[in-house]
């Protein structure tokens, strides 16, 4: 446990000297003020076209963030030697890879704080009210973004940063659009369809993730289905991690980590 402990206050450390944390960190606030710039021009909705706009943004550039941090770890580690030095002691190559995971996305956690934060603020400020359906949007958002870091580490265990970023955005796109998926499926022939139809039933179903609408809208939501979303979340970061310590152990035993 001491191993894992260290391990996530090193990454939380690394993550803060990053500039790229602080850059997203500032361009997720100044999105926040340009969302109350822009609800302006819509006096009557205001509110909503604040929380519209703002959770949608502040999703892009967390998810980015932590897709590209997350995507990145392994990989820097391999280079330094750094996974040499920490493996070849009695850590095993799971509580190495979470605990590095966790730091990253503690810090992520800590920007979604600041932002969530300041968009209640803007929506206040407009009129709006930021309740429990407004935090519970922004709670999934955060869920989300840990599914995509997951993804991204998992990914770049076997292949390059940059590939694992785009194949966890291309998996996130699928995830997004699994009724659409569905739907594209019953109009297309057996053989597009079938495959349509495998694509939505492997990828993490994103869609079931967000409830914005409901902090549009206000519309209600089912607790069973929050509860089922949130377990979903939690199985597909979990599977991630511990198949990103997996395949980087085999890596490490076959001395090409």
């Amino acid at each position: 446990m001491s191993s894992f402990i260290s391990l996530f206050l090193l990454s939380a450390r690394e993550q803060i000297r990053n500039r790229w944390i602080y850059l997203s960190l500032f361009f997720g606030l100044l999105i926040v003020f340009f969302v109350l710039f822009l609800s302006r021009l819509a006096l009557a909705n205001a509110g909503r076209a604040v929380i519209t706009y703002g959770v949608a943004l502040i999703h892009l550039v967390l998810g980015v963030s932590t897709a590209v941090s997350c995507a990145a770890l392994l990989h820097k580690d391999s280079e330094r030697r750094f996974s040499f030095l920490v493996l070849a002691r009695p850590v095993s190559a799971i509580q190495y890879v979470a605990g590095r995971f966790a730091g990253t996305v503690a810090v992520q956690m800590f920007n979604w704080l600041l932002m969530s934060l300041a968009l209640s603020l803007a929506t206040l400020m407009v009129g709006g009210v930021p309740g429990g359906q407004f935090w519970l949007a922004l709670f999934f958002v955060l869920l989300q973004v840990g599914v995509l870091g997951a993804l991204g580490l998992l990914f770049s265990s076997v292949v390059m940063p940059a590939v694992a970023v785009a194949a966890a955005g291309a998996v996130y796109v699928a995830g997004a659009s699994v009724s659409d998926l569905k739907f594209a499926a019953v109009k297309l022939g057996p053989v597009t369809g079938g495959l349509l139809n495998g694509i939505a039933a492997v990828v993490p179903a994103f869609e079931r993730m967000s409830y914005l609408e409901s902090a549009v809208y206000g519309t209600p939501v089912v607790p069973a289905v929050v509860f089922a979303a949130f377990g979903t979340a939690v199985a597909w970061i979990v599977a991630c991690t511990l198949g990103a310590g997996w395949v980087f152990e085999r890596r490490f035993r076959a001395g090409g980590a």
